[in-house]
């Protein structure tokens, strides 16, 4: 009767939301075990994801110039609402922090002061983040990335140094970084359409390059398999024009979004890769070049694939891909920079950290 009793609170705690567990945890030891657990870390996180998904798209972290913290936000049709976690930006004048990638709620953020790096986890959920030091000691060029092994129910993150050909991943059970290891090989693929994307592959780079002798973009991303610890470059030819035209990528674990833009009609054509689906294109789309403003805006694909959102100097620009249609939000007065948090979860991991 006591392991009914005890199967019944689980699916209870299951349900509730992880600043309310964080609380409950003092309530008796056997509550804290429960909590503390991992496999009903992930029962929650499940729990979460499919009761709340449609409440954590269009999440974004944004740097507020007055209280100089990353402000967790969602974007809403009046604008970005902030809540109520913030991560506090360096005081010193010689830090640099920099937003790297999203998954399932826990975020990573490098950090340079004064040449001295370090890789940050930071989980708004749970109120934490966690200075995990870095791998190297003078890096060159290098890339990082996280994502969740179903094989070891852990999160995986990687430091890579493409320049200097080495790699560290980190050991959540030792709580440091590994060996260095060298990247003996990249495996060279150049057919994105039929890759299969899936949550083992951590995008590490991506970049869209003039081809100056053809004329056109070609894109080139550097993948790292969590499952046999390999790197893989793609590289895609879009064979479109250079001339009056703009390219925008974007790539996670779970999907693959590019927009070729013609400047002079104001049209774009959109592909798409989703895990286990095939390649998808959409022609005609309006999005005017006049609301992009610039070259250098972002572009991202939300979580369901349904909607794409352009980040230029001034606004967001939210295109409908099913209903064809676009709405533009203006960004906060006070903002500096914004970044979107795909795949934003409610999540238990690290908060005993």
């Amino acid at each position: 009767m006591e392991s009914v009793s005890l199967d019944i609170l689980e699916l209870i705690l299951a349900r509730l939301p992880v600043k309310s567990l964080l609380r409950f945890k003092s309530v008796s030891a056997s509550w804290n075990d429960i909590i503390s657990d991992k496999d009903f870390a992930i029962a929650h996180f499940r729990q979460s994801k499919n009761s709340s998904s449609s409440f954590y798209q269009h999440m974004f972290l944004f740097l507020s110039r007055p209280e100089k913290a990353f402000r967790l936000s969602k974007l809403e049709d009046d604008g970005l609402k902030p809540l109520s976690n913030d991560l506090e930006y360096c005081s010193d004048p010689g830090c640099h922090l920099e937003i790297g990638q999203c998954c399932d709620g826990l975020i990573l953020v490098s950090s340079n002061i004064h040449g001295h790096y370090s890789i940050i986890l930071w989980n708004p959920s749970a109120r934490k983040n966690i200075n995990l030091g870095f791998p190297f000691q003078s890096p060159c060029n290098f890339a990082y990335g996280i994502t969740f092994d179903k094989m070891s129910k852990d999160y995986k993150i990687v430091v890579a140094d493409m320049k200097a050909k080495q790699y560290a991943v980190f050991d959540n059970i030792s709580h440091r970084w590994k060996e260095l290891r060298s990247i003996v090989e990249i495996t060279i693929e150049d057919d994105i359409k039929n890759f299969r994307l899936d949550d083992h592959m951590i995008c590490l780079s991506k970049r869209v390059k003039d081809q100056r002798e053809s004329e056109t973009y070609d894109i080139e991303m550097i993948f790292f398999d969590t499952r046999d610890d390999k790197f893989y470059k793609f590289r895609y030819n879009t064979g479109a024009s250079v001339e009056n035209t703009y390219c925008l990528v974007d790539c996670s674990p779970s999907q693959f979004c590019m927009i070729i833009g013609d400047i002079d009609s104001d049209t774009c054509r959109v592909m798409v890769k989703k895990t286990d689906k095939e390649w998808m294109e959409f022609d005609g789309l309006r999005i005017p070049w006049v609301m992009l403003c610039e070259w250098r805006c972002k572009m991202y694909l939300n979580d369901n694939g349904s909607e794409l959102i352009v980040i230029s100097h001034g606004h967001f620009i939210v295109y409908n891909l099913i209903e064809g249609k676009s709405s533009m939000i203006l960004k906060p007065d006070d903002s500096i920079g914004e970044y979107p948090l795909l795949g934003y979860s409610d999540n238990l991991f690290f908060s005993g950290f």
